[in-house]
């Protein structure tokens, strides 16, 4: 029970983790202004993707919000019944 919360715990940090870089990554590729930080990050991205930098907030967005959702349920199987 502790290695399941231990666990939940850790993709939720993840989740918040990829949401805040997402945003910073957001905030420096939108303004002019970013900082140093900013504008270094925003020269890194427009260097290895090009025009697919604006992609990559988004999908950090995607998989950081799917970590705080956690894994999907499968559904259960359904079985069938002879008739008795």
């Amino acid at each position: 029970m502790k290695a399941a919360a231990t666990s939940h715990r850790t993709s939720d940090i993840a989740g918040v983790s990829l949401l805040a870089l997402a945003a910073v990554l957001i905030v420096a590729l939108v303004t002019a202004n970013a900082g140093l930080l900013g504008e270094g990050l925003s020269t890194l991205l427009r260097f290895l993707f090009g025009r697919g930098a604006w992609a990559v907030p988004p999908l950090l967005s995607v998989v950081g919000i799917g970590l705080l959702r956690g894994p999907r349920a499968a559904p259960e199987e359904e079985t069938q019944k002879g008739a008795q």
